[in-house]
């Protein structure tokens, strides 16, 4: 018989789409509500599609962002509520300035977080859905089938591949942290 498993922290990240002119106020929003941006991946165009035009302007750009903080994979539900609500606090004349979509860093997978069901996502309440967007394997991400087509350019993938070794490193020097910890705490008795 199996046993629960519970899940380790997970790291915070934004892909952001906006336009030139609203980046730097998209980032301050974004620290205000999350915290320390701990990483930015550079800016690149997004032209893969037009579908954010009518709302966002012409010449959208791209940015992701990781954040210091880490949460527990639920926490990625109430995140992405959140999100929505800073579009809409950032409409003017109804149009966002921004789109946010957040999702977490795990050492073996990239999840987004959504409000659109499918075939491939997961419910997890509260009308949001969990999308394993990027797999982990042999010493890099990959994309899935459905992976949008700006999280398989390779400066996406360099991006959350060095996001994911910062993630690693810090988690091994916590759990060394935790073993001297204990080893002093057996050699003071």
């Amino acid at each position: 018989m199996g046993r629960p498993q519970f899940p380790h922290e997970v790291v915070l990240f934004v892909g952001l789409l906006t336009s030139a002119g609203h980046l730097l106020s998209a980032e301050q929003v974004l620290e205000k509500k999350w915290g320390t941006i701990k990483k930015r991946s550079p800016v690149f165009p997004f032209d893969y599609s037009a579908y954010y035009e009518d709302e966002l302007g012409p010449k959208i750009i791209r940015c992701f962002y990781v954040f210091e903080r880490k949460l527990d994979p639920l926490m990625i539900r109430d995140i992405k509520l959140e999100s929505n609500a800073l579009e809409e606090e950032g409409s003017v004349s109804g149009l966002r300035q921004w789109n946010i979509d957040p999702g977490y860093i795990d050492l073996d997978k990239i999840v987004l977080a959504t409000t659109k069901p499918a075939t491939y996502r997961i419910y997890l309440g509260k009308g949001i859905y969990a999308q394993s967007t990027l797999y982990f394997k042999d010493k890099a991400f990959h994309p899935w089938p459905w992976t949008y087509r700006d999280y398989k350019e390779e400066i996406a993938l360099s991006f959350f591949k060095e996001a994911r070794e910062e993630f690693k490193k810090a988690k091994l020097e916590v759990k060394s942290q935790k073993q001297s910890s204990k080893l002093e705490a057996r050699g003071s008795r």
